[in-house]
């Protein structure tokens, strides 16, 4: 069973090399989930885009997969660039101070995903009826994703 935690995040006054629409996700394997037993999320795909209508420009979409559970968790939001002289990194968070997370830039191939405290989650676009927390455990605090090709965070909310 594959598993993914997406997001997005609106890139285009990053640097140049971050602009445009992004995908980062990570599937984990069997074998690291057996090393990391505490780690719920089985995968995570990250979705960081332009988008023009927010203040600052930058949007994010998220879909995690979790142990135990049939549906995906899904959320979005705006992220800003981290103060600090911190050139590319990114402070985002989801309306309605649903939660938090931020992203670390490692060259252009790859982030981490560090998440301080409960997200409040969708589940298949529901309303809040079908909220759920996704919540930083002891092995659900930060995430090495990958980036991959656009197309594999098509069909992810913005």
């Amino acid at each position: 069973m594959r598993t993914w935690f997406v997001v997005a995040v609106g890139v285009g006054f990053l640097n140049p090399a971050y602009a445009g629409d992004m995908c980062f996700g990570r599937e984990y394997s069997a074998a690291h989930l057996a090393r990391h037993p505490h780690q719920l999320v089985m995968g995570m795909l990250v979705r960081i885009y332009d988008e023009p209508s927010f203040t600052p420009p930058m949007g994010w979409s998220m879909k995690v997969t979790r142990r135990g559970e049939r549906n995906a968790l899904l959320q979005s939001g705006m992220c800003r660039r981290l103060e600090l002289g911190m050139k590319d990194d990114l402070h985002c968070f989801a309306e309605c101070d649903a939660g938090e997370f931020d992203v670390k830039f490692e060259g252009r191939n790859s982030l981490l995903l560090k998440l301080p405290r409960d997200m409040s989650m969708r589940q298949d676009c529901g309303g809040e009826e079908n909220d759920s927390v996704l919540s930083p455990g002891v092995d659900d605090k930060v995430f090495r994703l990958e980036r991959l090709p656009s197309g594999s965070c098509a069909g992810i909310e913005r």
